[in-house]
């Protein structure tokens, strides 16, 4: 299955739409993102993922996280390059978000395990109902830090680690 097969793109305009989404969130979504991205180490490491956690809230419950993934210009090119690389029978997808690209990895190989893990339990339940729509049996949802040590054994085993669009989070909390 190809990402557009999966995920129509977004055809309007996406400021004016995740305008629309957030509504009077709009302003504490912005500031979140700023404090996460923006400017990185500047906060303390609870104060940060505190942030992460209440930005995923805010993008999982409006929709923009959907949102940002169809509207992204990359991600079917992104999407459909890594999953035809895919032959591991052990996936991690670490910080997997609401589980849009691993859901769709998922669906591609049902031979291979996947296992999700994120720090933001809203993300996590959004993936699980993606999962369920999409009738997605080979995959594990965990939540955890990635920088948490016991987070480690969740690794052993993998043959692929998946790092999407959440590095820059990681390292934004040092």
């Amino acid at each position: 299955m190809k990402f557009e097969d999966y995920s129509a793109p977004f055809e309007g305009d996406f400021f004016e739409e995740g305008r629309r989404l957030l509504g009077s969130r709009l302003d504490r979504y912005s500031f979140l993102q700023e404090s996460i991205v923006g400017y990185p180490g500047r906060l303390g490491r609870e104060e940060h993922l505190s942030n992460i956690k209440e930005f995923y809230k805010i993008a999982i419950e409006t929709g923009v996280d959907d949102l940002i993934c169809r509207s992204y210009p990359l991600a079917s090119w992104v999407a459909d390059t890594v999953n035809s690389e895919i032959e591991a029978k052990q996936v991690v997808d670490a910080g997997c978000c609401s589980g849009f690209f691993t859901v769709f990895y998922a669906l591609n190989h049902p031979s291979s395990q996947f296992l999700g893990i994120d720090i933001s339990e809203d993300a996590l339940n959004s993936a699980m109902l993606r999962a369920d729509r999409y009738g997605v049996q080979n995959v594990q949802w965990v939540n955890g830090d990635l920088l948490d040590p016991n987070i480690a054994k969740y690794f052993d085993g993998a043959d692929t680690v998946l790092f999407q669009d959440v590095l820059y989070q990681i390292f934004g909390s040092r």
